[in-house]
């Protein structure tokens, strides 16, 4: 009996702390993303592997070590006095490893739509591969949606997805709008929603609205896409993907 009670207080106190784990990791990543500063987004993955060490193969854990790596991927591709694509490329690998796992365990929409733009990415590596992963990443897209049709990430990453992928197959501005506008949508409700703890994917929402904004930059609305860059700068004003879109949209004015 006392062994059990003992086990029992051990996995809460491992429990305990890994959910510490989690919550101070979550802010590290989201605040080196918006600092474009690596150190902290590794640091915070540096902290989740720990929490993963506390409870093997824990799916929100999984998730969000695969978010990290899909940030960091960002950040090596666009920075460009040091973009790196086999670094790029490992990151993805290694975010869509731990998001099959985490699909495994526990299948969720937020971790569909983030392997769904992950696999999406990992086409510029090898653009042949576009004929088999193009589909895949659209099956995954569906699959989140269908497992949560409310979940605004789903779209929004299907958004880009459909932005990237060139006219002749399907892709575009124009067919990548109607998915931003819905992820919009939903951002709005997700946004009056009682607050969440960290550990839950809120993420997204300025974003969309700036990649909105790119859409309708591109189809030459300026209108609409001066409308959702400042929408997106109103919820974030350090938005760089907002900010670059008034810039260009400005000197398209001029021209």
């Amino acid at each position: 009996m006392k062994n059990l009670v003992f086990l029992t207080l051990l996995l809460a106190g491992s429990l305990l702390a890994q959910n510490e784990l989690l919550t101070e990791s979550i802010p590290l990543i989201h605040n080196g993303f918006e600092q474009w500063d690596e150190s902290q987004m590794v640091q915070g993955k540096a902290l989740l592997e720990r929490a993963l060490a506390v409870q093997a193969d824990d799916p929100d854990v999984l998730y969000w070590i695969a978010f990290a790596d899909y940030r960091l991927v960002i950040r090596t591709f666009y920075n460009n006095s040091q973009a790196d694509e086999d670094k790029a490329e490992k990151l993805i690998d290694h975010a869509l490893n731990c998001l099959e796992k985490a699909n495994e365990k526990r299948p969720s929409s937020e971790a569909y739509a983030l392997m769904g733009s992950l696999t999406g990415m990992s086409i510029q590596f090898n653009p042949i591969s576009g004929m088999w992963k193009g589909p895949k990443s659209n099956g995954q897209f569906a699959d989140a949606i269908k497992l949560n049709p409310e979940n605004p990430r789903a779209y929004y990453l299907q958004g880009i997805g459909k932005m990237n992928t060139p006219e002749m197959f399907g892709g575009g501005a124009v067919k990548a709008i109607p998915s931003f506008v819905k992820a919009v949508e939903l951002f709005e409700k997700e946004a009056t929603a009682a607050s969440a703890p960290v550990t839950i994917p809120r993420w997204g929402y300025s974003e969309c609205l700036a990649f909105l904004g790119n859409a309708y930059l591109a189809t030459k609305d300026y209108d609409n896409a001066k409308r959702y860059f400042e929408q997106a700068l109103a919820i974030n004003p350090n938005a760089r993907l907002a900010k670059n879109g008034l810039a260009k949209l400005e000197t398209e004015k001029k021209q």
